[in-house]
């Protein structure tokens, strides 16, 4: 039978707490950066509103001039435009922040 003493398991618990705290450091680095998540952005152009709640869709749609797959509601702005939206995540950010 092993046995251990107090002044081990002391420190046997100090290592694995340490452990512990460096992994939640290195991961809210790699997964606590910017994220597409936090791109909402509105581009008026020709006429319409494009909705972007993805930044590497709004890069794409600047260089390409293409939205890809989309969500389009006809009369839909302000002042009846229509309205291209990337997401459901991006309609549902519209509409928060445009109170119809």
């Amino acid at each position: 039978m092993v046995t251990f003493t107090r002044k081990f398991l002391n420190s046997l618990t100090a290592v694995c707490c340490s452990c512990l705290l460096v992994c939640a450091i290195i991961c809210s680095n790699i997964y606590g950066a910017p994220t597409d998540k936090a791109a909402y952005q509105e581009i008026r152009k020709d006429g319409r509103i494009y909705v972007f709640n993805s930044l590497t869709r709004k890069e794409d749609f600047e260089k390409s001039g293409e939205v890809g797959k989309s969500i389009i509601k006809i009369g839909y702005g302000p002042n009846g435009e229509t309205v291209i939206f990337d997401s459901d995540e991006a309609v549902q950010e519209y509409e928060k922040r445009n109170i119809r």
